[in-house]
């Protein structure tokens, strides 16, 4: 069971959709049901293992979740995607929802194919295409569940 501490306030569903519209995603329900719970936080546990872009098996650390708020801030997930997806750092519809200590990302897939898959994105190879993807599980519950 993973806990989760210094979260921002929690968000509505009407608060949610209104952040799909301003994104142009959908996101997974699941993820839905974290940001209404927690929008963001510190996980107690914070290990995470994924296959990295060229399928070896490797670790990191999520150091916080990225949450959905008015302010600017290091963690606010709305303005990180739309850096993001500005600077063609990121493939569209891969929303970023944490982040490590050095500076990679967690996502989620926001897309028909893989809607719903976590994806380790490693910040210093090409962010243009699917190819810097290490695949970390099929689903958000999964993921949750994975972190040691």
């Amino acid at each position: 069971m993973v806990f989760i501490e210094k979260s921002k306030q929690s968000l509505t569903i009407d608060q949610i959709e209104g952040v799909e519209q301003r994104l142009k995603l959908k996101l997974p329900y699941e993820y839905k049901e974290f940001l209404m719970k927690y929008n963001g936080g510190i996980p107690s546990s914070n290990i995470v293992t994924y296959y990295d872009h060229l399928g070896r098996s490797t670790r990191s650390v999520v150091d916080y979740f990225l949450a959905i708020y008015d302010e600017y801030g290091y963690d606010n997930l709305v303005i990180k995607y739309e850096y993001f997806i500005s600077s063609n750092r990121i493939p569209l519809g891969i929303l970023p929802i944490a982040s490590d200590p050095f500076g990679n990302l967690i996502c989620i897939s926001t897309r028909e194919k893989d809607n719903g898959k976590i994806y380790f994105l490693d910040h210093e190879l090409d962010q243009s295409d699917y190819g810097n993807l290490g695949v970390i599980s099929n689903n958000f519950s999964e993921f949750l569940r994975s972190l040691k």
